[in-house]
């Protein structure tokens, strides 16, 4: 507890990466979107090729900078305005 209390007194960041997916509804995500250097979206691997509209899901991989793993998923949940599934 006094390391991490240390290190976000001093500001000292880690990146840590983190994959989730997010849920959507709509036409199915094809392609790839890099919204930063390390925050990419991409379809997940197999998605069901015969439903035109529907639930579906993002891959989300990102580099997240925090003082420990809690506070860089915080960051992430708040640009995304939701947290991640797994």
């Amino acid at each position: 507890m006094e390391a991490t209390q240390a290190a976000h007194r001093a500001g000292t960041l880690q990146q840590f990466y983190r994959r989730g997916l997010l849920h959507f509804d709509g036409l199915p995500w094809r392609g790839e979107l890099w919204l930063e250097d390390g925050l990419r979206l991409g379809p997940p691997s197999e998605q069901d090729e015969s439903a035109l509209l529907g639930p579906g899901y993002i891959v989300v991989d990102a580099q997240v900078a925090g003082i420990d793993w809690s506070d860089a998923l915080s960051h992430l949940t708040s640009f995304f305005g939701r947290p991640l599934s797994s």
